[in-house]
């Protein structure tokens, strides 16, 4: 069996009190960058790390990553975004997800102004990412939650799994679409018994295998991408089905997403 040369080593870190978002770009119009902290929650699921109801598969500790409890599921990406214009990114975070759900006390610092409406972006290592369905008002102590209904995610681009909506899951390579390079990436990784912390380890259980690659394929079969407000990027554009047309053929396709040790040192370690 060939494994994957992934070996994980980080300090054992504090009970999750929320990273601190920096700012990324200017503010939106109204923006602050003095206007002291806003601390905000959001809710949401994952497809491939989903077991249902209401609860997650806590792959960060499954991975025996050093100084994760067995409630922490992965880590993800939050963006806020102006809600007009170009719709810029105002503020970034790496946070901790948590099985239940949860991604607790999200805390901006600067950047924006409370009170004020920006779009939420969340994004993850093999998901596809969701933009909250308008913007939102942040203010202390409001929580987001992706997961009542699939008209919180723009474009309604998530999917029901019984009362819960979830992200969709594939997309390993972080291009916005769940395609063939998708398959291929993972197929890829089944081929050679990918293991350890791996994008394509698309359910979360250490392995890459059949399991991985039938549900990034079944995504590909989908056309699920991305869906975002016209203006951001020129576009708001969705990937759909095209009558007559097949399905692109597998393909050997580049690398997929392998974190590194220090790459989860940082998020995991982040600190104010």
């Amino acid at each position: 069996m060939k494994l994957h040369p992934f070996k994980l080593f980080v300090v054992l870190f504090a009970a999750v009190t929320g990273p601190v978002l920096s700012q990324a770009q200017p503010p939106s119009p109204g923006g602050d960058p003095d206007n002291g902290a806003v601390v905000f929650n959001l809710k949401l699921f994952v497809e491939g790390y989903y077991s249902g109801p209401g609860t997650m598969v806590p792959a960060l500790f499954n991975n025996n990553v050093a100084g994760a409890t067995n409630t922490m599921v992965d880590t993800v990406t939050v963006e806020l975004h102006a809600p007009t214009g170009g719709l810029a990114t105002v503020a970034t975070a790496k946070g901790i997800l948590l099985t239940n759900g949860s991604l607790p006390a999200i805390t901006v610092t600067n950047g924006i102004t409370a009170g004020n409406s920006y779009y939420v972006v969340v994004k993850h290592r093999n998901s596809v990412a969701v933009w909250s369905a308008s913007p939102v008002v942040i203010s202390a102590g409001i929580t987001y939650d992706f997961s009542t209904a699939v008209n919180k995610a723009y474009g309604n681009n998530m999917k029901q799994s019984g009362s819960v909506c979830i992200l969709y899951s594939g997309d390993v390579n972080r291009d916005g679409y769940v395609d063939a390079q998708d398959v291929g990436d993972t197929d890829n990784d089944n081929a050679n018994f990918g293991s350890g912390i791996l994008g394509t380890d698309v359910n979360g259980d250490g392995f890459v295998d059949a399991q991985d690659v039938g549900m990034t394929d079944n995504n590909n079969a989908g056309f699920v991408s991305v869906a975002y407000p016209s203006g951001y990027a020129g576009t708001g554009r969705v990937r759909q089905p095209q009558p007559g047309k097949k399905r692109p053929a597998l393909r050997v396709a580049k690398a997929a997403h392998h974190s590194t040790p220090a790459y989860y040192t940082n998020l995991i370690t982040n600190k104010p």
